[in-house]
């Protein structure tokens, strides 16, 4: 993983400067925290008036040698890689030998390349995340971009007559960044300059969106960098999502503890998927846990210092951002088959200071006090319990992470606003605060102080969206019937780059730690894009039953039963991070608090907290 910062300025005499200034110093600052192992800049010459930066941070996880970005060839060719590539058994699959760093290995695949479609079809045959700047030396050509579900960040920026791009930045007032459209691969002529209407700029789109649509040409006018569309590129994405209902769902058992069972049991085709979800689930897990060095954050230096035959070591390398809910005790089952016995295991599980209150039974007045029993607190220590009884051979560690409201003020002013931006809104606000402080894993453990040393955290992001885990996906069903409901998932699918997954790769790398999205793995989205949509959600039935029945089903094979009926709460309500402070406004709106840190100015309730 790595932090990215590219600064290309034309037709300009002080282009050198331009481009050494276009990045501050307090945004340097933010992408050394992505990647505290080693930063390195380089600077290219094109002409006397056309020059370009690249600077890369670095928190290596592949091969034992760190390798510093970015990286460059005997040709000149140049690569700053901010991604995985996990191997992946298919053919087509672009693979990394053991021990070896993808980040080279990418870089010689790319300069091989010969032509564009050489190029292209390089990055897609790569399963995993990733953002990337390339610069082929000899054509003269920066190429960039986002994998097609937008799991790691790049904005960007035009000023002037040039462009800048970067993993996170720290947004000057007059300056105007925007997340980069995911939706393909970009190339750059440095021989043409950012000039409208020299088609300097190209955007290979992706061929198909994540639910299977073809991608859709529309004028380049409608994108805000105005690229000239060329020939697509194949996402990866096998199969296009089922829209056939066929004869709707089964006839369902009584409910019951054991209805999950009697579902499998008396449902082949059920239970054939069932299977297969497990293991293309299992699978992608196992993917994001090979090929890596299971070292923490504490030992990682001197296991790179010391002898090859150095051990890993025994403490938690991985972590799981940890509600207790279906997905996060799924994802943790899942870690907990792969990874040995011997490995510990971090559940981050963040909770925000809220006021509670009780009737005293004499007098029938309210008496308030404060708590940080949140809801996500309290099914936290229940999945953790049915954890440790189904997988026994594994230390898990429930970090329980409080954040009072004095400490979330003062960090959202000083810093997480910084890694929400550009987004704005409420729900971006309470959802980027209580995923920083979880990612943070400063909390815990039975009482005793602890801050996980974690460097790679498994997040459950994306099942949701594609096994009809939110509540509009019932109302959508209510109004609309089957045809509505697979519209609204297709939807999400498609639109997940455009959500939130930028602004979460942010919030987790500020941490020196990487996400990791199983539920995101080409193979699992291609195959819940078959499953006929009765099977992944069965609106006749309850809250905690139906929506994602599919995946509850695996979690009650799983031996978590209790995890397999909990119903799902949004975790701006489960982490009780809205009733911290005193704010009624939906989700959608305009953030407020945002907008005053922004401008340089404070919200009077934080005032205090901006003055230490």
């Amino acid at each position: 993983m790595c932090g990215i910062g590219l600064c290309v300025t034309f037709g300009a005499a002080d282009s050198r400067k331009s481009c050494a200034s276009s990045l501050n110093c307090e945004t340097v600052k933010l992408l050394i925290r992505r990647g505290p192992e080693g930063i390195r800049r380089e600077e290219v010459k094109l002409t006397d008036t056309t020059w370009f930066s690249l600077t890369a941070t670095v928190l290596g996880f592949r091969g034992r040698q760190l390798t510093q970005q970015p990286v460059k060839d005997e040709l000149g060719n140049m690569l700053a890689w901010n991604g995985e590539i996990f191997n992946n058994d298919k053919a087509q699959s672009l693979q990394v030998p053991d021990k070896e760093c993808d980040t080279t290995v990418l870089l010689h695949r790319l300069s091989q390349s010969t032509c564009d479609s050489d190029l292209l079809n390089t990055m897609s045959r790569i399963e995993g995340p990733w953002a990337f700047v390339y610069f082929k030396s000899d054509k003269q050509q920066l190429w960039f971009g986002r994998d097609v579900f937008g799991r790691r960040s790049l904005l960007y920026r035009i000023y002037n007559n040039g462009l800048a791009l970067a993993s996170v930045v720290h947004a000057l007032p007059d300056e105007i960044w925007k997340e980069l459209p995911a939706g393909g691969i970009y190339c750059l002529n440095l021989n043409r300059g950012m000039c409208q209407g020299s088609r300097a700029l190209r955007l290979f789109p992706w061929h198909r969106l994540p639910a299977g649509d073809l991608f859709e040409p529309c004028s380049s006018n409608s994108h805000p960098l105005k690229p000239t569309l060329v020939c697509s590129v194949d996402p990866g994405i096998s199969s296009l999502l089922n829209k056939e209902l066929g004869s709707g769902p089964p006839p369902m058992p009584p409910l019951g503890r054991d209805f999950f069972k009697k579902v499998v049991e008396n449902h082949q085709e059920i239970q054939s998927a069932l299977y297969e979800l497990d293991g293309v689930l299992l699978e992608a897990v196992r993917r994001r846990l090979s090929n890596h060095m299971m070292v923490c954050q504490r030992c990682v230096h001197g296991h790179r210092e010391g002898p090859t035959d150095t051990p890993q070591c025994n403490h938690a390398s991985v972590a799981v951002l940890f509600s207790g809910g279906l997905d996060s005790m799924v994802v943790a089952a899942m870690c907990a088959r792969v990874l040995p016995g011997s490995c510990p295991i971090d559940l981050l599980n963040v909770a925000f200071e809220h006021e509670v209150h009780i009737i005293d039974s004499q007098s029938k007045s309210k008496k308030w006090f404060k708590s940080f029993d949140a809801p996500d607190r309290l099914s936290a220590k229940l999945g953790v319990d049915e954890l440790r009884a189904a997988f026994p051979q594994h230390q898990w560690n429930l970090v329980e992470i409080d954040v009072n409201k004095e400490e979330l003020q003062f960090d959202r002013a000083y810093h997480i606003h910084k890694l929400i931006y550009p987004l704005e809104t409420v729900l971006d606000d309470s959802l980027g605060c209580a995923l920083w402080f979880a990612a943070r894993g400063s909390g815990k453990i039975s009482g005793n102080p602890y801050t996980s040393p974690a460097r790679v955290v498994f997040v459950g992001m994306g099942a949701d969206e594609q096994l009809g885990g939110y509540s509009r996906h019932m109302i959508k069903y209510k109004n609309s019937g089957w045809e509505g409901l697979i519209e609204e998932i297709s939807s999400d699918l498609n639109r997940i780059a455009e959500r939130n997954l930028g602004r979460d790769d942010r919030i987790i790398s500020d941490h020196g730690r990487e996400g990791r999205f199983p539920f995101l793995d080409r193979d699992v989205v291609s195959f819940l894009n078959r499953v006929p949509i009765w099977m992944k959600v069965n609106p006749h039935l309850p809250r905690g039953i139906g929506d994602k029945m599919l995946l509850r089903a695996l979690a009650a094979s799983l031996h978590l039963d209790e995890a397999a009926c909990r119903p799902k709460r949004a975790m701006q309500f489960g982490t009780r991070v809205v009733r911290a402070e005193e704010d009624r406004a939906k989700g959608g709106d305009i953030c407020q608090k945002l907008m005053d840190m922004e401008l340089g100015s404070v919200p009077e309730s934080e005032k205090a907290y901006w003055k230490m």
